[in-house]
Parts: C-alpha cells; sequence; structure tokens
C-alpha cells in the first residue's frame, strides 16, 4: 500500500536529502579581509575580493546525503515488508544524522578557524533540509511501527 502516510514523510525524507545535496549548507563573510567561506556537500569554497579561490572538497557530505536519498526510496519500494522497512529507516536515521555531523565538523574544525572575529557564520537551506530530512524520517518509523504493531495485534489468536 504505497499510499500509506509513512510513504509521505518517507518522500519528503528524499526531497530534503536533494535539498541537502543541491544548497549550500553554511557560509561565512568577514567584512574586515572580504573574505568568503562557502560549504556546499561537494565543497568548502574560500573566496577573496581579488578572485582568489582555494576548494576544499566535503565529498562525503554528498556521499552520505545521496545514501540517504536512494534509501529513503528503496524503503519507499519496501511497503510490503514492514520489518525490512523499518530496520531502512533506522539506517537512514544513521545516515543523516552522519550528513549534520560531518557538516558541523567541516564547520567548526575547518571553517570556523578561518577568521579572527567572533562571527559564527549562517547555515543555509542544505543544513535545515538535512534537519528536516532526520524529523520526517522519525515520524516515518513511529508510523510504521504503528503499522506492525495493529497488524500484529490483529494476528493474534482469540
Amino acid at each position: 500500500m504505497i499510499q500509506r502516510p509513512q510513504t509521505i514523510f518517507l518522500a519528503l525524507v528524499a526531497v530534503a536529502m536533494a535539498f541537502a545535496l543541491t544548497f549550500s549548507i553554511w557560509a561565512k563573510t568577514d567584512v574586515a579581509t572580504d573574505q568568503t567561506v562557502l560549504l556546499t556537500a561537494t565543497a568548502m569554497t574560500v573566496s577573496k575580493a581579488n578572485a582568489v579561490t582555494t576548494t576544499q572538497p566535503s565529498i562525503y557530505i554528498a556521499i552520505a546525503a545521496a545514501l540517504g536519498l536512494v534509501l529513503s526510496l528503496v524503503s519507499i519500494s519496501q511497503f510490503k515488508n514492514r520489518m525490512r522497512q523499518l530496520f531502512i529507516g533506522i539506517f537512514i536515521s544513521f545516515v543523516v544524522a552522519l550528513v549534520m555531523g560531518l557538516s558541523w565538523y567541516y564547520i567548526y574544525q575547518i571553517g570556523v578557524p578561518m577568521f579572527a572575529d567572533n562571527n559564527k557564520g549562517v547555515y543555509g537551506i542544505g543544513f535545515y533540509a538535512a534537519v528536516a530530512g532526520l524529523l520526517f524520517n522519525m515520524i516515518a518509523n513511529k508510523l510504521i511501527k504503528k503499522d506492525e504493531d495493529l497488524v500484529r495485534s490483529s494476528d493474534r489468536m482469540r
């Protein structure tokens, strides 16, 4: 039954992971040196006003976000086996948490120490999409568990 409510939330997880892959995760600008740092899922780019740009790859974020996207689509297709769908949902939670953890690592270990000011930067749509993806996945897992409990309660003999 593909029309179940958890399918909608799993589709929203896929959309959120696509947003995390597409949009910026974090950005910071130092007005004194006119230097900008931009973190996306694939790279952390440092650029200055005179067009000097350095790039550090952050491909692990992109791999984890793509894995979360693919797993959420696989989980949608597993609607006949709720226990497998629940197991995949738990794994999706770990993958989305990994996306957020890797984002924080790149931000606070590499991005923030680049400048001497107290400006911590601005989180982008990609980071908030990962947070929303984790929330949607938790709701989907709860609904899958509720369905499984309902089926198990109706299967017992009276």
